[in-house]
């Protein structure tokens, strides 16, 4: 699974990928921190786990808290707010829509 798909994963369903195409073409090659500062938490916080960057996953925290008002401890409980699928390496399929 590429980066930019993975960014812009909607839902899964089993080992499939459902992809927002229009979203992808248009936010994909962006940086977690531009992301973040788009208001695409998820998507901002997918890529920075997706490019192992440390950095870009606190700032979508601390922009994610500012925003909502929440006050989570780290990034762990962010990928469990958003529903992110920690692992894009099993996902064998990818579908747009």
């Amino acid at each position: 699974m590429k980066r930019e798909q993975y960014c812009f994963a909607i839902g899964y369903n089993g080992g499939d990928a459902i992809v927002d195409k229009r979203a992808m073409s248009r936010y994909g090659k962006k940086s977690p921190r531009e992301l973040a500062d788009l208001g695409l938490y998820k998507s901002a916080l997918s890529a920075a786990l997706f490019d192992d960057d440390r950095e870009g996953q606190q700032y979508v925290l601390e922009k994610f808290n500012e925003k909502s008002g929440a006050a989570l401890a780290d990034t762990d409980n962010l990928v469990k707010v958003l529903g992110i699928i920690p692992s894009w390496k099993e996902i064998s399929t990818v579908r747009y829509v």
